[in-house]
């Protein structure tokens, strides 16, 4: 029975974990955002970190969830996918083309690795 109450305790936290990551790469998200949508080339590097950091956490929540056998897994993929077609559009936007196009490809390319 201890075991598994820890175990419970465990996933738990685990849970408390995730949501309030979620909820920082929400706001990494919105700042990237309103950075990207003043048109200030001064904004973009910052509008970049931001959108950086959300995929970031997106991709270690994905990560996280498949070694646990969660169903988040697709979901934080699918947002790490949007994240990159952000930066693909800032990017565009900032007249930095080669990087655009490869933000476009590693999103295809993981839309095409996760199809299943």
């Amino acid at each position: 029975k201890e075991l598994q109450v820890t175990k419970a305790q465990d996933n738990c936290c685990a849970s408390d974990v995730a949501t309030k990551e979620r909820e920082l790469a929400g706001l990494h998200i919105a700042l990237g955002e309103l950075l990207r949508g003043t048109h200030l080339v001064s904004n973009y590097p910052l509008s970049e970190h931001h959108y950086k950091q959300a995929l970031q956490i997106f991709r270690r929540l994905a990560a996280l969830a498949k070694l646990s056998g969660s169903r988040g897994e697709k979901i934080y993929i699918d947002n790490s996918i949007r994240m990159l077609t952000n930066l693909g559009h800032l990017y565009r936007q900032w007249r930095k083309r080669g990087d655009a196009i490869e933000a476009y490809v590693d999103a295809l390319d993981s839309m095409r690795d996760n199809i299943i």
